[in-house]
Protein backbone atom coordinates (compact mmCIF):
# COMPACT_ATOMS: atom_id res chain seq x y z
CA UNK A 1 0.00 0.00 0.00
CA UNK A 2 1.26 3.39 -0.62
CA UNK A 3 -0.50 6.80 0.84
CA UNK A 4 -0.05 9.88 -0.53
CA UNK A 5 -0.56 12.58 1.63
CA UNK A 6 -0.83 16.24 2.17
CA UNK A 7 2.07 17.12 4.01
CA UNK A 8 0.60 18.94 7.43
CA UNK A 9 3.06 17.22 9.94
CA UNK A 10 6.41 15.41 10.58
CA UNK A 11 4.58 12.49 11.63
CA UNK A 12 3.97 9.72 9.45
CA UNK A 13 0.30 8.19 9.14
CA UNK A 14 0.61 5.25 10.82
CA UNK A 15 2.52 7.47 14.05
CA UNK A 16 -0.21 9.50 14.24
CA UNK A 17 -3.05 6.58 14.32
CA UNK A 18 -1.16 4.97 16.53
CA UNK A 19 -0.26 7.63 18.73
CA UNK A 20 -4.35 9.20 18.91
CA UNK A 21 -7.02 6.48 18.57
CA UNK A 22 -9.42 8.78 18.87
CA UNK A 23 -7.94 10.66 15.36
CA UNK A 24 -9.52 10.41 11.95
CA UNK A 25 -7.41 7.26 11.53
CA UNK A 26 -8.55 4.26 13.67
CA UNK A 27 -5.14 2.85 15.34
CA UNK A 28 -6.16 -1.36 15.09
CA UNK A 29 -6.65 -1.05 11.54
CA UNK A 30 -3.35 0.87 10.96
CA UNK A 31 -1.58 -1.24 13.21
CA UNK A 32 -3.01 -4.55 11.29
CA UNK A 33 -1.79 -3.12 7.75
CA UNK A 34 1.13 -2.44 9.29
CA UNK A 35 1.78 -5.97 10.65
CA UNK A 36 0.90 -7.09 7.12
CA UNK A 37 1.86 -5.30 3.82
CA UNK A 38 4.66 -2.87 2.83
CA UNK A 39 3.63 0.84 3.31
CA UNK A 40 5.34 3.81 2.26
CA UNK A 41 4.33 7.37 2.27
CA UNK A 42 3.99 10.20 0.06
CA UNK A 43 3.63 13.81 -0.37
CA UNK A 44 1.68 14.66 -3.45
CA UNK A 45 5.42 15.83 -5.28
CA UNK A 46 6.84 11.92 -4.70
CA UNK A 47 9.04 13.03 -1.99
CA UNK A 48 9.24 9.98 0.62
CA UNK A 49 7.80 10.91 4.08
CA UNK A 50 7.80 7.20 5.62
CA UNK A 51 8.12 3.55 5.02
CA UNK A 52 7.20 0.83 7.61
CA UNK A 53 9.93 -2.38 8.27
CA UNK A 54 8.33 -4.49 5.26
CA UNK A 55 8.67 -2.31 2.64
CA UNK A 56 12.18 -1.32 3.72
CA UNK A 57 12.95 -5.07 4.33
CA UNK A 58 11.75 -5.67 0.50
CA UNK A 59 13.34 -2.61 -1.12
CA UNK A 60 17.09 -2.83 1.30
CA UNK A 61 17.10 0.49 2.61
CA UNK A 62 16.42 2.08 5.68
CA UNK A 63 14.44 5.05 6.39
CA UNK A 64 17.10 7.66 6.98
CA UNK A 65 17.99 6.41 3.85
CA UNK A 66 15.09 6.97 1.69
CA UNK A 67 13.40 9.66 3.97
CA UNK A 68 13.19 13.15 2.15
CA UNK A 69 14.35 11.79 -1.08
CA UNK A 70 12.00 11.23 -4.19
CA UNK A 71 10.03 8.20 -5.37
CA UNK A 72 11.90 8.06 -8.54
CA UNK A 73 15.19 6.26 -6.86
CA UNK A 74 13.05 2.82 -6.89
CA UNK A 75 12.12 3.87 -10.92
CA UNK A 76 13.81 1.60 -13.62
CA UNK A 77 16.73 3.24 -15.69
CA UNK A 78 14.36 5.77 -18.36
CA UNK A 79 11.46 5.45 -16.51
CA UNK A 80 11.92 8.62 -13.95
CA UNK A 81 12.07 10.89 -16.85
CA UNK A 82 9.58 9.73 -18.87
CA UNK A 83 6.16 11.08 -19.69
CA UNK A 84 4.47 8.19 -18.30
CA UNK A 85 6.13 8.59 -15.13
CA UNK A 86 4.89 12.45 -15.02
CA UNK A 87 1.22 11.43 -15.72
CA UNK A 88 1.71 8.54 -13.04
CA UNK A 89 2.38 11.38 -10.51
CA UNK A 90 -0.40 13.82 -11.99
CA UNK A 91 -2.96 11.26 -11.40
CA UNK A 92 -1.97 10.57 -7.48
CA UNK A 93 -1.94 14.68 -7.13
CA UNK A 94 -5.69 14.86 -8.24
CA UNK A 95 -6.33 12.17 -6.17
CA UNK A 96 -7.24 8.93 -8.72
CA UNK A 97 -6.28 5.54 -7.05
CA UNK A 98 -4.06 3.62 -8.73
CA UNK A 99 -3.67 -0.33 -9.00
CA UNK A 100 -1.57 -2.81 -10.98
CA UNK A 101 1.69 -3.99 -11.41
CA UNK A 102 5.12 -1.82 -10.98
CA UNK A 103 8.34 -2.78 -11.61
CA UNK A 104 10.42 -1.25 -9.06
CA UNK A 105 14.47 -1.06 -8.51
CA UNK A 106 15.46 -2.14 -4.91
CA UNK A 107 18.91 -0.89 -3.45
CA UNK A 108 21.89 -2.29 -5.35
CA UNK A 109 19.76 -2.52 -8.53
CA UNK A 110 17.75 -5.76 -7.65
CA UNK A 111 14.35 -5.86 -9.29
CA UNK A 112 11.07 -5.72 -7.13
CA UNK A 113 7.37 -6.28 -8.72
CA UNK A 114 4.74 -4.67 -6.26
CA UNK A 115 1.28 -4.70 -7.02
CA UNK A 116 -0.02 -1.55 -4.84
CA UNK A 117 -2.97 0.32 -4.03
CA UNK A 118 -2.11 3.73 -4.09
CA UNK A 119 -4.96 6.34 -2.66
CA UNK A 120 -4.39 9.97 -1.28
CA UNK A 121 -5.46 10.35 2.35
CA UNK A 122 -6.25 13.61 3.13
CA UNK A 123 -5.63 14.72 7.01
CA UNK A 124 -7.15 16.83 9.03
CA UNK A 125 -4.62 19.51 11.04
CA UNK A 126 -3.99 18.92 14.83
CA UNK A 127 -6.32 21.81 16.70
Amino acid sequence: MCALQDRKSSSSVLERGRASPAGKFDAGVLAALDRVMAVIEFTPSGEILSANANFLTAMGYSLDEIRGRHHRMFAPAGLANSEDYRRFWESLGRGEFLSGEFKRVAKGGGKSGFRPAITRLRTRRAA
